[in-house]
């Protein structure tokens, strides 16, 4: 969660902008992943390739971690509304930037810039730019790491993959800051690198 967030922070800056928006888009990205509490760990840790059905449940991590991160509504906004100290500081919380920021990249960081990822299938410049700059950096620290069904990848083959996904599973501006920062992002692997 940490790598992806610097590598977020990273790329926001490369991109020049502004640092009260790199900040947060650093922090905000570290919980894009939140909605796979619902996801079963036997799914998360196996160490081979899930079935379609198991990938479907895996996907719907997406959604659930804008479910996860919006404000209340509704009947359970009601229903919290009746606990008035620990409601009010609840909605309070539920109207944080740095929340909506987080949902919406919780939301949009599996979409892709040629309109086919999950789970809305948006396409360029409608996906957020906070779920553009997150898809690079989670995408990045998919490869460069260690998963239960994969060894890391060679830096070096990690960075050519990046580029090779540049205007299909990734915005080209975005990959050009990525690209550009690319000795911060090598400094933040190696720093927040997983123990052997």
């Amino acid at each position: 969660m940490e790598r992806v967030g610097r590598y977020a922070g990273i790329i926001a800056r490369g991109m020049g902008l502004a640092e009260e928006v790199c900040r947060n888009i650093a922090l905000a990205a570290q919980l894009h992943d939140v909605g796979k509490i619902g996801v079963p760990d036997e799914l998360l840790l196996k160490p081979s390739r899930l079935t379609p059905d198991e990938y479907e449940l895996v996907r719907k991590h997406a959604a659930a971690g804008k479910t996860i991160l919006e404000p209340a509504s509704g009947r359970d906004a009601e229903q919290v509304q009746q606990h008035v100290q620990i409601g009010s500081r609840i909605l309070n919380l539920s109207k944080s930037p740095l929340l909506s920021l987080a949902s919406s990249i919780a939301l949009s960081h599996h979409e892709k810039w040629d309109g086919t990822g999950y789970p809305l299938g948006l396409a360029g410049e409608a996906i957020p730019l906070e779920g553009r700059i997150t898809a690079v950096a989670d995408v990045f620290d998919a490869l460069s790491s260690r998963r239960p069904y994969k060894p890391a990848f060679a830096l070096e083959k990690c960075f050519q993959i990046m580029e090779q996904e540049r205007g299909a599973h990734f915005d080209p501006q975005i990959i050009d800051a990525f690209m550009a920062r690319r000795e911060a992002i090598i400094a933040t692997q190696v720093e927040l690198a997983d123990p052997q």
